[in-house]
This record gives C-alpha cells, sequence and structure tokens, in this order.
C-alpha cells in the first residue's frame, strides 16, 4: 500500500480498511470482548497493527496524549481519527442518540470529538505546515442476550438494555439495522459517512454483532 493513500482518503476508504484489519481477528473473540466490556481498544489497536504492517506510516494511538489514533508520515500528521463506541441501542433510542452531552448522548459526543479534530488540526498546521484529514469512527455493538442465555448477571455489559431493546425489535438484526441506520442519519448531516459491517461473532451461545459508521469531519454545523 502507498504511502499516498492517505490523500485519497475518503470515509469509505477508511471504512473499507477498517473492514480488512477487523478480519484479521476472530469474530467470536471480538464478540467476547464486546459482550464483556466496550471494545473500543481492540478495534483501535487492529487497525493500527494493519496500518503498521502494510505501510511506511507510523500508526500512533494517544497520540500527542489527545488523539486516538494518528496516522504520521516522514512529512508530519496525514489522519486524525477519534473513535468512539455505543450500543446499537443507544443508537435505536431518541433521546440518546440526540442528547447534546459527551457523556451520555451520541450526537453529543462526535460533537465533542469533531470540535477537538478541528482545534487540534489547526495547531498541527501552525506546527507542520499541513491539514491532516479528520475522522470519527463510531462503533456500534449488540448482544443477543436473554434471561435465559445470560452466563451470569453482571458479565454481559449493558445486559439489562440490550434485552430491553431486543423484546421491542424482535431480533438482533432488525435492532441493530434499525440503530444503524438512525445513526448514519445523524453523522451524514455533519458529513461523508460510510456503513462497515464488521460482523458477527459468537460467545457463551449469544450472538454479537458489530457496526461501524465513519464519518469525514469537514465543517461543524
Amino acid at each position: 500500500m502507498e504511502n499516498d493513500f492517505v490523500h485519497k482518503f475518503s470515509s469509505q476508504s477508511l471504512a473499507d480498511l477498517l473492514g480488512k484489519a477487523m478480519l484479521e481477528v476472530s469474530q467470536d473473540d471480538v464478540s467476547f470482548l464486546a459482550a464483556g466490556s466496550k471494545p473500543e481498544g481492540v478495534i483501535r489497536d487492529r487497525l493500527a497493527m494493519y496500518v503498521h504492517q502494510r505501510t511506511d506510516l507510523i500508526a500512533a494511538r494517544e497520540w500527542d496524549n489527545r488523539t486516538d489514533l494518528a496516522l504520521l508520515s516522514k512529512h508530519g500528521p496525514e489522519v486524525l481519527i477519534e473513535l468512539k463506541v455505543w450500543t446499537h441501542f443507544d443508537a435505536a433510542d431518541e433521546k440518546k442518540l440526540r442528547k447534546e452531552s459527551p457523556k451520555h448522548g451520541i450526537s453529543g459526543a462526535f460533537s465533542s470529538d469533531a470540535a477537538k479534530l478541528k482545534e487540534t488540526g489547526a495547531e498541527l498546521v501552525k506546527r507542520f505546515g499541513m491539514q491532516p484529514k479528520l475522522f470519527t469512527i463510531t462503533v456500534l455493538f449488540g448482544v443477543a442476550v436473554t434471561d435465559a442465555n445470560e452466563p451470569f448477571p453482571g458479565v454481559v455489559k449493558y445486559a439489562g438494555g440490550h434485552r430491553q431493546a431486543l423484546k421491542k425489535f424482535g431480533n438482533l438484526n432488525s435492532l441493530c439495522d434499525y440503530g444503524l441506520q438512525e445513526a448514519k442519519k445523524l453523522f451524514e448531516k455533519h458529513g461523508d459517512t460510510a456503513i462497515q459491517y464488521l460482523g458477527v461473532g459468537t460467545t457463551w451461545g449469544m450472538s454479537v454483532r458489530l457496526d461501524a459508521l465513519v464519518t469525514e469531519v469537514v465543517e461543524l454545523r
């Protein structure tokens, strides 16, 4: 992969890159990690490792103490990425989706990350004389947990929320499809947004699904 691929980066190409990176790890292993805790670390690390192994770029995690993942060339920062993880049932809940609190609302978290990226990008233009491309990655996960298949109380992260949403939507895919599309409607108002399906695996006999939305931050609205 040539280094100049970063200059052609778009939401779709970054989404495709993330999809390829996640193909190299067992979906069941990722499902285990997602069911028990938010899987932002493994997703960020897999993307970083994929870039590290296939390019001459430096994939720097928590770069400069403020950017979740930065892709750096010898010239300076090429791409900055902020990553957040929510559940599909968060995205399917209108209040949770639209809430402006960065800690409690998807919209608020996106706006906070976008503002952070814009601020950091402006500072880097002064330091390195180049404008990095700016992206957010929002990962959604859903777990098909029921009273009958939860292995032990407290093991599945947000088990009550998953169960309640599953009862409303009937099955995992209906829940995930709805939440994914509602989140996409929100993000695409702010910039070009691409969907990447990260797959479905199984842990403790439960299906776990992960999806990602990649949005290029161009301007705040």
